[in-house]
């Protein structure tokens, strides 16, 4: 089973040394899909933190593939994402400004960075 919902939000920054690129659906309320990383240099990388909603809907380094496009984004798990049980993945579509995509997508290609970098697919 996967997960779907409309992003209307793309965001990327910089928080404290930690890369943050998120997607929401209305104001957050409604869903959110946050991809996080500690920024280059940090020594105590984790790698990459995933979260859908809720913290109880998260893990590192849980992502077997994501494939985006300006229109879409697909990421699959090699494991359940917390809670989520039976869910293989999250698809979103997106319903976001050039902008906001083009600020997204050089966002997560720097959270997919090192031997991460094969897991990310852009069409």
């Amino acid at each position: 089973m996967r997960v779907l919902f409309t992003a209307v939000t793309a965001t990327f920054d910089e928080i404290a040394g930690t890369l943050v690129a998120g997607l929401a659906a209305g104001n957050g309320s409604q869903g959110y899909l946050v991809f996080q990383r500690y920024s280059p240099g940090i020594i105590d990388d984790e790698g990459i933190y995933l979260e859908y909603n809720d913290q109880a809907c998260s893990g590192y380094n849980i992502i077997a593939a994501c494939r985006f496009s300006r229109e879409s984004l697909e990421v699959d798990f090699s494991e359940s994402l917390g809670k989520l049980k039976n869910v293989t993945g999250i698809d979103v579509e997106f319903h976001i400004d050039d902008a906001s995509y083009d600020q997204f997508s050089r966002g997560l290609e720097q959270v997919f960075r090192g031997d991460a970098k094969g897991c990310l697919t852009k069409d």
